[in-house]
């Protein structure tokens, strides 16, 4: 942090001006390793390892920077402030099991886990003042915009394979695999600019608020299924899911006030809106098919499907007005509710079936939207 300040004690004139840098860096790791192998008989081998890490990175800056220059004499005087601020963490994750088991024949295991999470922050703050000490007036503003992303993302995946062997002939085979992934990425959005002006000795000032957020949230998932399964034909079974959701935040939030202390006049003001947006979209299908020696098939697939979307928004007002010299006053409240929601499904099932002939079995729903506003509510006051 520096800081440098000049002036002329005769004249009045000032100037005065401070600057400054803070960076933190902090990484963190841990791993842990473990493996563990077996041998009996040379018939029976089992192995096992598992290994798992965790990665953390913070870095942050903050960067401030004012200055100040002005004149005791005769009154002006100007007064700037930036605050900067940087951030970022990021954290990643891996976690690997796996295991072999060989009983005259092929036996694996296989279990990964890795994903990671990143978060930044970036903006800056300005404020500025302005006045007078002569003739009391003044004027204060404060604008800036502070942006953060959140994002997260899983991966997990398992596979698995048996093999009995006797004799020289292998008879039984199963293996099977299931990936599952999931993603969210969070965004919020700040923005603050406030200003305030009046004039000490006249005794008259107002003020501004203005503050406005914006979130936004996404989140998807993917879990998909695989099971193989051969004894003297084959057997398959496969079940898939995704789902995804969408969530949109926005609110808002004005204030202003007036006054006047000679002539008692004041008014207030203050007004609120929040927007809310939730979709969610989830899909799932399973499917089946055994055959054994060539004599029996089955096979049905199974399907589904789910949306729905939410939508809320919230309004509220409110002002009073008056002269607090002659005691007069007016005040008016207004708030407004709304809400909508949106769901539809879809669910598919059919089987086939051939055992020395032909089994059909279909099972559907069809779509089913429905449209309903929760409440909606007006009071005026």
């Amino acid at each position: 942090m520096t800081e440098t300040a000049t002036g002329n004690m005769i004249t009045g004139v000032f100037t005065l001006s401070s600057t400054g840098t803070t960076t933190t860096v902090e990484t963190a790791t841990n791993s842990d390793i473990e493996s563990d192998a077996e041998t009996a008989r040379t018939s029976v081998v089992e192995s096992e390892a598992k290994s798992a890490s965790d990665t953390s990175t913070v870095a942050e800056t903050d960067t401030v920077a004012a200055t100040a220059s002005g004149n005791l004499s005769s009154g002006p005087y100007t007064q700037t402030a930036i605050d900067t601020a940087t951030g970022s963490s990021t954290e990643t994750w891996v976690d690997d099991v796996s295991a072999t088991n060989l009983i005259g024949g092929a036996d694996t295991a296989v279990d990964d886990r890795s994903g990671g999470d990143f978060e930044t922050s970036s903006g800056a703050i300005t404020t500025t003042e302005t006045g007078n000490l002569l003739t009391g007036a003044f004027a204060t503003t404060e604008t800036g915009t502070i942006t953060s992303a959140d994002t997260a993302t899983l991966v997990d995946d398992e596979s698995e394979s048996d093999a009995v062997s006797v004799g020289l002939t292998t008879t039984l085979t199963d293996t099977g695999t299931d990936h599952a992934s999931d993603t969210r990425t969070a965004y919020v959005t700040n923005t603050l600019s406030t200003s305030e002006s009046g004039n000490a000795i006249a005794g008259t000032y107002s003020t501004s608020e203005p503050d406005r957020t914006t979130e936004t949230d996404y989140d998807r998932s993917t879990d998909s299924s695989t099971d193989t399964n051969l004894v003297g034909g084959a057997d398959t079974e496969i079940d898939g899911e995704t789902a995804s959701e969408t969530d949109f935040v926005t609110a808002s939030a004005t204030s202003g006030a007036s006054l006047n202390v000679l002539t008692g006049v004041y008014s207030l003001s203050s007004s609120e809106s929040a927007t809310e947006t939730e979709y969610v979209t989830g899909t799932g299908s399973g499917s089946e098919s055994d055959i054994v020696s060539g004599v029996e098939t089955a096979a049905g697939s199974d399907t589904e499907s789910d949306t729905l979307t939410h939508y809320a928004t919230d309004t509220a007002s409110s002002g009073v007005t008056g002269n607090e010299a002659v005691g007069t006053f007016s005040e008016t409240d207004t708030e407004t509710q709304q809400s909508t929601l949106y769901d539809r499904s879809t669910d598919n099932s059919t089987a086939t079936n051939l055992v020395g002939g032909t089994d059909i079995a279909t099972d559907g729903r069809p779509s089913s939207p429905a449209v309903r506003p929760l409440r909606v509510r007006s009071a005026t006051r």
